[in-house]
């Protein structure tokens, strides 16, 4: 079974943590039961793939310098002296 690493959740929404572990979970009885869990592996590769494209979009959406405005915001705040 694949365990719930660091290197599978890198790059993933926390959000999926649950669902990639019950897949995992349910990957590991198939196989245990002797059934081949082909679905459960698409499903997971699926999940995985869709996960770190979201959580890429939202990384790229972050603003790369939060205090590249802050010489607009001095001017428009009052002063407190």
């Amino acid at each position: 079974m694949a365990s719930l690493s660091p290197e599978l959740l890198s790059g993933t929404l926390a959000a999926d943590h649950p669902r990639i572990a019950a897949l995992l979970a349910a990957i590991a009885n198939r196989a245990a039961g002797g059934q081949q869990p082909a679905r459960e592996r698409a499903l997971l590769a699926d999940l995985l793939e869709r996960s770190r494209a979201r959580h890429a979009a939202r990384l790229a959406r972050l603003r790369k310098d939060p205090w590249a405005n802050i010489g607009r915001f001095k001017q428009v705040l009052p002063k407190l002296a």
